[in-house]
Order: C-alpha cells, then structure tokens, then sequence
C-alpha cells in the first residue's frame, strides 16, 4: 500500500470507508481492481433521506394522535416521530419528519426555516395551525446520495462474499460498510464484527499444527492423557445434551437423534437412558472398533459426506465432527444432515470465537481442519436448507442457564447466550422453501 509517494508495508488491509469513497481509492493490481469496481457497482444504490427535527412549546399532538409516530402522504409518503418520547424535554414537544428518495433529494437544497415551514404546512388540518403558532425552532440534516437504499445488494450475497472483494489473490483486503448490512450505525458494528472474526479466526489457524485428519492417538489420549472411554463423561452429559434440545424445539424424548461423530458408541447408551432412540456414525475404524457389542448395530461406520440412512430417518442431529473435515466437504456434509433429518441440528463443533480459556485449557483445535467462528457456521447452515431454530432472548437465555449451570467450575465455552443462537437449526421445509425462492425471485426486480 502506498499513500503520499511513500509505500507501507501491511500485513492485513482493511478499508473501512462509504461505498462513495472506496470508488475513488486506486489499486495497482488489475484482479483487485477489477474486482473492487465489481463490488463497488454491485452496492451502488444510493438512496437519499431528509430528516427534518421541530421543537415545539408542548408536545400539542398527542391528545389527536396515539403512538410515538404516524404516517403523512406528503412527500411521497413520510413518517412522522415524536422525538420527545423518547427523553425528558421539560414539557416541551419534538417532532421528526422522515423523508425519502426523490422529494428528499429535490427539497435538499433549501435552507432549513423554509424545510421546517414546508412539513408543518404538510401535518394534517387538526395539526397544522396550532404547529405554526407553536414552532420555536427547527434543523435539517441531509443524506443525499450518502445511504445505501438497498443495503446487503440485492440478491443478498453470503458474509465472505461481501467482506472479501478479491479472496484468492488478494485475501488480505477486506472491506467494512453499513452497505454490507442496513444501513445502520449497527450495521457498521456487525459488519466490523465480522472482519474481527476472520482476523482472529485466521490468527488461530495460523498458530496451531496443519491437520490432515484425525490420528489414531486423537482417542487414544482423548484429554492429552487418557483414553476416550477413560475421560468420556467429562466432555459429554446426555442430560445437558436433551436439555438444550427440550428448550430449542419444545420436543421431549422418546424421539431419534443421529450422533455424528460417535466415536465408540458410549453416547449413545447415555441417551437411551433418558428414552432417545440415539444411532452414530463414526468414521474412524480404530475408535469405531471398540464399540460395546450391546450398540454395534446402532453406531454405524460411516461418513458425514454420504451418510448411510433414508431421508428423514431421524428427529434431530447431534453434530460434533464437521470441524474435523476439510473446508471443501464441509457443505455437502450439511446437506446430508439436511436430508436424514426432519426436524433440526444442534451444531456442537468447534469453532474459533470459543473463550480464549476453554481453547486453551482443553487444546480445542488440535486436528480441527476447518476453523470457523459460529457466525461463519451460521452462514453455511442458512445457505443449505437451514434457518436459525430460535432468536428469542428469553429462550436464549433459559438455554445460557443450562449451559453455564452444566459448565459450573470450568472455564465458559461460549461467550454468552447470544452466541449460541448459532448452535441450533431448523430444517426448512419444502413449503416455507418454495415461499423463500419467491421472495428472492421478487428481490431481484
């Protein structure tokens, strides 16, 4: 990178600027610059916004009209808000006209008594004169051109694609922009979120050993000194396990579940006891081996990329393997739990925003191949038939309960109930698929 005659060497590059600016940044390189153009056309919708703020004697419209704000057909439609109900303005009232698009874009050029004197001629007649004997003062502020009005692009492209213009030749230079979101001061938070997550992500990546698949000893000393069986209750409890799973879908046991990645089979005689008619499927032939006879016909040997069961066999998915594949089957895995599922999967995997503690106490990413935080995760489950299974923050809290109740004395996992919105999917059904390919399909006009 060089600015000012002068070259700096950097080893990540992110530019944090509008849509508008990044235009007018030249980059040496013809991939980079073809594809920053490409991204920068793809979000090139400006929309443009008036907002224009009264102050009043007293708030002399709320005895004519109910709520915090009301529409006006003026202007091409614009919305009305009682400003002063959100603070204490000493009896005094504040309204904000909220104006869009073409008459926004027509009326920004005169001066702001003359825009204060245009919405209160606008208000309705039970309004309007008691406005103008009311008025103490006014001010304009102007987004012209400077606000995406179809932030995300329309269709919607996935996080990596929107952050990272150039990734195979120039994955070191992301982008961050309200534009990639909604527009919105959260809309920046979120978009730096992201471009945090894969700096760290790639961080850890970077420290711990290359893995090329899991080894015979990953089991032999499962904790760094004993065996799987040997230490197998301290990383699994079935009860927590239902637990979760009772709050997300509201489903209590008897149902089945497919535990992917089941190593010897013990989780499944766990789960039985709590009457889920638990099944596994192990890739590893020297773990799968030592199977107890008793569950030999319900812990498959097998593979997450082509599982050998009937489409919709199971309830539910309990996944703790997919971190251990390489990033370019990770997809086709999900589509699988996809098809033997009819209800959910709850992600249990690894990932890379995990509390720095708990990656280091128990040494989590030791022969992960594919390191994700769980919003990257999030991204691959949407994308293949998913959808989150719940958002409520009361639901998530109860869940971060029974996480932090089970997690007591050791070191958080997760870091919050937030967090682990991202653990839990649905499955989309065929109708509520066919509904969202027509939204989408209408997006796009």
């Amino acid at each position: 990178m060089h600015a000012g005659g002068k070259r700096y060497p950097f080893d990540v590059v992110v530019l944090a600027v509008p849509d508008y600016y990044l235009r007018r940044i030249e980059f040496e390189d013809g991939d980079l610059r073809r594809a920053m153009s490409a991204h920068c056309k793809y979000y090139d919708r400006p929309g443009h916004y008036l907002r224009v703020t009264a102050l009043f004697r007293t708030p002399f419209w709320r005895c004519k009209v109910p709520g915090n704000y009301f529409m006006i057909d003026a202007f091409g439609g614009a919305c009305v808000y009682d400003e002063s109900s959100r603070f204490d303005a000493r009896g005094k009232g504040v309204l904000s006209w909220l104006l869009a698009g073409q008459d926004a874009m027509m009326l920004s050029n005169q001066d702001d008594d003359s825009l204060c004197r245009k919405m209160i001629h606008a208000l309705p007649g039970p309004l309007r004169d008691q406005a103008a004997r009311e008025f103490k003062d006014g001010m304009v502020h102007r987004w012209i051109g400077g606000i995406s009005a179809l932030p995300g692009g329309v269709p919607q492209k996935d996080l990596q694609s929107r952050h990272l213009p150039e990734p195979r030749r120039h994955p070191d230079i992301l982008v961050v922009g309200d534009y990639l979101f909604d527009s919105t001061l959260n809309g920046v938070m979120d978009s730096a979120d992201y471009v945090t997550d894969v700096l760290l992500t790639r961080s850890l990546a970077e420290r711990r050993p290359k893995a090329v698949g899991i080894r015979r000893d990953y089991f032999d000393l499962y904790d760094g000194n004993q065996s799987y069986e040997e230490s197998f209750h301290e990383y699994f409890d079935a009860r927590y396990t239902v637990d979760l799973m009772r709050e997300i879908w509201k489903k209590k046991p008897p149902y089945r579940l497919l535990d992917v990645g089941s190593a010897s089979g013990l989780t499944l005689k766990e789960f039985q006891k709590l009457g889920v008619e638990a099944w596994g499927v192990e890739k590893s032939a020297h773990i799968h081996r030592r199977t107890p006879a008793a569950l030999r016909r319900r812990n498959v040997l097998g593979d997450v990329r082509s599982l050998p069961f009937e489409s919709d066999f199971f309830d539910f998915a309990y996944e703790t393997c997919l971190c251990y594949l390489p990033p370019r089957d990770v997809e086709q895995a999900i589509r699988e739990l996809h098809r033997v599922v009819k209800v959910g999967v709850y992600f249990g995997g690894i990932t890379s925003d995990m509390t720095r503690e708990v990656i280091e106490e128990h040494d989590l990413l030791y022969e992960v191949q594919t390191v994700m935080t769980l919003w990257q995760w999030s991204e691959l489950f949407l994308k293949n038939g998913f959808r989150l299974a719940s958002v409520s923050p009361q639901s998530l809290e109860r869940v971060w309960r029974i996480e932090t109740k089970a997690n007591e004395g050791d070191f958080p996992w997760y870091t919050g109930a937030d967090a682990m919105r991202f653990c839990f999917y649905t499955k989309i059904r065929q109708d509520e698929e066919a509904e969202l390919h027509v939204r989408r399909a209408v997006g796009r006009f």
